[in-house]
C-alpha cells in the first residue's frame, strides 16, 4: 500500500499512535467508516456519554484523523483523507510509519 503522505517521523508518527491506544478513539473511527455523524449520533452508536466523545473528537481532529463540516446547527464528523476504507467492511489509517486497520 502507498502513503498518501510522505513518510513520517518517529516522532511525528508517536503522538498519533498514542492517540489510536485509547479504545473509544478507535471505536469513534470505526464508527465514522459508513457515514458522517454527529456528536450525538455518534455517542448512542457506540455507547458512550457525549462529553467524552466531543473530546474524543477534538482529540482525533487535531491529529488529521477526522474532519468536521457544519450542517445547520449540527456539525458533522467524517474520515479524514488520511483514513482510507478498503472493502467497506474495512478502513485503515495510513500513518506514513505504518497503517492500523479499523475493523
Amino acid at each position: 500500500m502507498t502513503p498518501i503522505e510522505p513518510a513520517l517521523s518517529p516522532e511525528q508518527c508517536a503522538p498519533v499512535l498514542r492517540a489510536l491506544g485509547e479504545p473509544l478513539r478507535l471505536r469513534i473511527l470505526s464508527a465514522l467508516r459508513d457515514q458522517p455523524l454527529a456528536v450525538c449520533d455518534l455517542s448512542a452508536r457506540i455507547g458512550a456519554k457525549q462529553y467524552q466523545v466531543s473530546r474524543h473528537l477534538g482529540a482525533l481532529h487535531d491529529l488529521g484523523l477526522v474532519r468536521r463540516a457544519r450542517d445547520g446547527q449540527r456539525v458533522m464528523y467524517s474520515l479524514s483523507e488520511r483514513v482510507q476504507a478498503h472493502g467497506g467492511d474495512a478502513a485503515n489509517v495510513e500513518l506514513g510509519c505504518c497503517c492500523v486497520r479499523l475493523e
